[in-house]
């Protein structure tokens, strides 16, 4: 099975997201059954932190504007490559989360919507 994580920053800028996310696919990752990987945005601190995700791969894609909404292209066009089993989405109110769910109509897939906070 694999799984992909759509979210914002794979970094510290995250927060708690950054330590309880990271955690938990990593966990998931340890069955030799599941592939997890992780789509995400870029900030300052993504070359120093992507690292503490191993085993999973990182992707991260720059963002434009309006950087509060989390809107990249790049990032979207990869969300909707995916072909990820499940996805997991950490947060409703960026676009990553309007992403995750065109992805899920699209490709007729689950995924499951954990918002943290």
């Amino acid at each position: 099975m694999r799984i992909d994580i759509f979210t914002g920053s794979v970094s510290r800028l995250a927060g708690g997201l950054f330590n309880s996310v990271r955690r938990l696919h990593q966990e998931i990752a340890t069955d030799p059954e599941v592939t997890c990987r992780v789509i995400g945005l870029a900030d300052e601190f993504t070359a120093v932190d992507a690292p503490a995700w191993r085993p999973i791969d990182v992707s991260a894609f720059p963002v434009s504007r309006p950087r509060r909404f989390g809107y990249s292209r790049s990032q979207y066009q990869a969300i909707l490559a995916s072909n990820a089993d499940v996805a997991y989405c950490p947060g409703l109110w960026m676009h990553y989360s309007v992403s995750c769910r065109k992805w899920s109509k699209n490709k007729t897939k689950p995924y499951v919507s954990a918002p943290h906070g």
